[in-house]
């Protein structure tokens, strides 16, 4: 879903926001290899695959992501520090979100932490009015519980397809509604996380671009 890499960049830019990428080149790359390493490999039985995602789980977690000099002269629903931040640490957090979820709990073994990731991503998504970066939008819309958080992600989804070209956003919103409409059904909570959501991308026929 992503391809990225940090050689080719000066170590500044590295942990820059850039704004066409709504995170740092850091936050990306981590996210990037977690993806990976969680579609290609069993990580219970291979040490040193637990070994890279501690690594990248460290790197997440401490990642200080920098807002570019020209912020202010983004067009478009990066038209402020503060919303180019908040974009940037939804990105962060989803990360881990989906570190915890896709490796049973390896990297994140605290439910606590997970919840309070958790949390922290309904803080953001509640102060946002649009949002194209479908990946994170994605992950947290997973997580979401309840009328409030639900219609959350409904409300930034039904503005984001007004203020911009609906093609990603609407996709991503009936991926969301396909992941509901599973864990409603998944009372006990059963079903592998993956599986529910290769289930979800399967279903659209094509692998989605997730930005």
């Amino acid at each position: 879903m992503f391809s990225v890499g940090a050689g080719r960049f000066p170590l500044t830019f590295y942990y820059q926001i850039v704004s066409t990428l709504g995170c740092s080149i850091e936050v990306l790359t981590a996210i990037a290899n977690i993806i990976d390493i969680v579609l290609k490999t069993d990580i219970s039985d291979d040490p040193q695959s637990i070994e890279m995602i501690e690594k990248l789980a460290r790197s997440l977690k401490y990642s200080q992501q920098k807002a570019p000099v020209d912020s202010l002269t983004v067009s478009g629903s990066f038209n402020s520090i503060e919303q180019i931040q908040n974009i940037a640490e939804l990105y962060r957090i989803s990360g881990l979100i989906y570190l915890h979820r896709a490796t049973r709990g390896i990297a994140l073994p605290n439910q606590l932490v997970l919840q309070r990731l958790v949390n922290d991503a309904f803080d953001i998504l509640g102060k946002l009015e649009t949002c194209e970066r479908t990946f994170p939008l994605f992950i947290a819309g997973c997580e979401a519980r309840g009328d409030f958080q639900r219609g959350t992600i409904l409300r930034i989804l039904s503005a984001t397809q007004s203020q911009f070209a609906p093609g990603h956003s609407l996709r991503v919103r009936q991926y969301i509604e396909r992941f509901w409409a599973q864990d409603d059904l998944d009372v006990n909570q059963e079903i592998d996380y993956s599986l529910k959501v290769t289930a979800v991308l399967s279903a659209a026929g094509s692998l989605p671009t997730f930005t």
